[in-house]
């Protein structure tokens, strides 16, 4: 066996060990059903449900839309730590399954919480862009 065939066995097994190790850190989520979905919706109003496009992480999260109080603590704290802002953004924001199911996961992979987060700022706005044009 050459030394790039033992690099691409250990590779490749790498790769098969952490899609293991995502599914097994989310797999443990059921689904809501339609009837808690619809309670959501009354109690909240929007909902939002974000899913994992990765192959290596199947993860379906449910969320209120942010309300301007979650996004005036989402500024003031970003400029001081902006992975702390993005947490809590989501934290405030979660609706299923709760924080301590997914604590794991986000233990284990903490860059998730920034395209959750971003997704977030989506629903609300905060990413769209404007071109100013002096007159």
């Amino acid at each position: 066996m050459t030394k790039n065939t033992e690099v691409e066995i250990v590779e490749a097994a790498t790769v098969v060990n952490a899609k293991a190790v995502n599914q097994e850190l989310a797999a443990d989520i059921p689904e809501p059903t339609t009837e808690q979905i619809n309670k959501w919706k009354a109690q909240y109003g929007e909902v939002y449900k974000i899913s994992s496009d990765n192959d290596d992480l199947e993860l379906t999260l449910y969320f209120r839309k942010p309300l301007r109080q979650h996004l005036s603590r989402f500024t003031k704290s970003v400029m001081g730590d902006s992975l702390k802002a993005m947490h809590n953004l989501v934290q405030d924001t979660l609706i299923y399954p709760d924080m301590a199911a997914i604590t794991p996961l986000l233990t284990e992979k903490p860059g998730l919480i920034v395209p959750i987060g971003t997704q977030l700022q989506e629903i609300v706005g905060t990413n769209n862009s404007f071109l100013a044009k002096k007159l």
